[in-house]
């Protein structure tokens, strides 16, 4: 319902500011953060007719999609493919499962790793992989494991951030109140550098 909501809130906006919108011809549109993967295919469906009902894309536009693992099938990635969407960008954050755990997520390193290769099956020539270092208890064993696996699966992109703790977030609270831990300077510098020899 809230999704419902969401786009039509979207489509109100979008609409109120059209005669602006369709004044340029865009290049890229870019679906997320967040999880939009957890839309429904009605809901994808219904976004895409907003989009195309109210922006000028160029013929070659990038429309990317950001995607958690556990959030995409192989139909969830056809419909996106059949809608116009060229390019995934898929939150992987780790091939390790361990680290996977200290994050949080939900989805482990197999659906990841499953995720990138239903997403080359469906048709998509470009595919991201985003990567999170720095994660306390995070070994530079584990980074290096998760960057030559990456690489392994060819991505055309792969973004690799320091983990940040965001003011608010649990992880900010916990260190805050001294039950968790920061990020050390030190490993994520080493673990940057070892990113970029990789």
């Amino acid at each position: 319902i809230i999704a419902d909501e969401y786009l039509s809130a979207l489509h109100l906006d979008i609409g109120m500011h059209s005669r602006y919108v369709r004044e340029n011809t865009f290049g890229s549109i870019y679906i997320g953060g967040g999880t939009p993967t957890m839309l429904s295919h009605d809901q994808f469906s219904r976004l895409f007719n907003i989009i195309e009902e109210h922006v000028r894309l160029t013929a070659d536009a990038e429309i990317t999609v950001e995607a958690n693992p556990n959030t995409v099938t192989k139909n969830s990635l056809r419909l996106l493919k059949s809608l116009g969407v060229t390019r995934i960008s898929i939150g992987v954050q780790s091939f390790s499962d361990k680290v996977l755990a200290l994050l949080g997520r939900v989805h482990s390193a197999g659906e990841a790793i499953a995720a990138v290769h239903a997403a080359r099956d469906a048709g998509f020539g470009s595919i991201g992989i985003d990567l999170i270092f720095g994660v306390p208890g995070q070994t530079e064993e584990q980074w290096k494991n998760t960057l030559a696996t990456t690489f392994s699966l060819k991505p055309e992109h792969i973004s690799a951030y320091s983990l940040s703790l965001d003011e608010g977030s649990q992880w900010h609270r916990d260190t805050k109140d001294g039950r968790g831990e920061s990020p050390d300077d030190d490993t994520c510098a080493n673990m940057y550098g070892t990113a970029i020899e990789f």
